[in-house]
């Protein structure tokens, strides 16, 4: 199993700032730690801000994506790329901190993903019928809204790599689609639903590919967002933090308020319990 990270200037955090550098240090010091080794994909742009981080390799292959409105297309490429390499591999967000090794049983798992979140919250069902109604090409997506769900990719990858493959080469080219482009920018609208378009392209487009394909999907964390208790145990377990899942979990605006200073602080903290130099 080969760990990656990945950095587009593209989305929406553009040039990385010091706060983002030390997240991805403190990322990377625990994947380092516990397995070896890691590798970024990045662009151009960024990659003289991640110097001081030791990954095992560093591309600008992110130097060929054209803006678009999703935020995850750098993703998106990255597991494209990666399933067409040969090697099992799990993707990890820079905003992830797992201070335990992932779980041997977990990395064998075909395909690998953090935890199940529903489709979308009440405020944001007009945002999936606006897909449905305004995007032409609509992939492999085919709607039940009694029974479907969304994956959070704060982890993302596996050993099925034939159908990681087809599940990001469809979800990328879905997101650069010129006829469904006046649709995602319907989805994209301000308010809560601002980040829709990635979500929906990631996250819950996941879902429909392991439908159509019948791939069963791992997730890390038992419950999610519908079930708090068994997601907040097994965080405290595996000693696992994935900062995003906070900001939804207690909503952006208070997040930035309140709880933003005191994360950029903890990980300033722990990293310099392990000896490394902020940014």
């Amino acid at each position: 199993m080969k760990f990656y990270m990945s950095y587009w200037s593209g989305g929406y955090l553009k040039q990385p700032e010091s706060y983002l550098i030390n997240y991805h240090k403190l990322c990377a010091h625990y994947i380092i730690q516990n397995h070896g080794e890691v590798h970024l994909i990045t662009d151009s742009n960024s990659k003289d801000s991640f110097n001081s981080i030791p990954y095992a390799t560093v591309s600008t292959e992110l130097d060929s994506l054209s803006p678009n409105l999703n935020w995850a297309l750098g993703k998106l490429y990255t597991y494209k790329k990666l399933s067409q390499q040969g090697d099992p591999f799990l993707h990890v967000d820079y905003d992830v901190f797992a201070k335990q090794p992932f779980p041997e049983n977990k990395l064998s798992s075909s395909v690998l993903v953090q935890s199940i979140e529903k489709i979308l919250p009440p405020v944001r069902w007009n945002d999936l019928d606006t897909f449905y109604k305004y995007c032409p090409n609509k992939g492999y997506c085919n709607r039940d809204d009694v029974n479907d769900i969304s994956y959070n990719t704060g982890i993302f990858g596996g050993n099925d790599l034939e159908f990681i493959n087809k599940y990001a080469t469809s979800a990328f080219n879905l997101s650069i689609d010129p006829a469904n482009q006046d649709g995602y920018q319907r989805m994209n609208q301000g308010g809560e639903c601002w980040y829709l378009p990635t979500i929906f392209l990631e996250q819950y487009y996941l879902y429909q590919c392991s439908k159509h394909f019948n791939v069963g999907i791992t997730t890390l964390l038992r419950g999610g967002d519908y079930d708090g208790h068994w997601f907040n145990s097994d965080m405290r377990q595996l000693e696992y933090v994935h900062i995003n899942d906070l900001k939804d979990r207690n909503g952006f605006k208070a997040f930035k308020e309140k709880g933003h200073n005191k994360i950029v602080q903890l990980v300033n903290r722990k990293l310099r319990e392990a000896g490394i130099e902020l940014a």
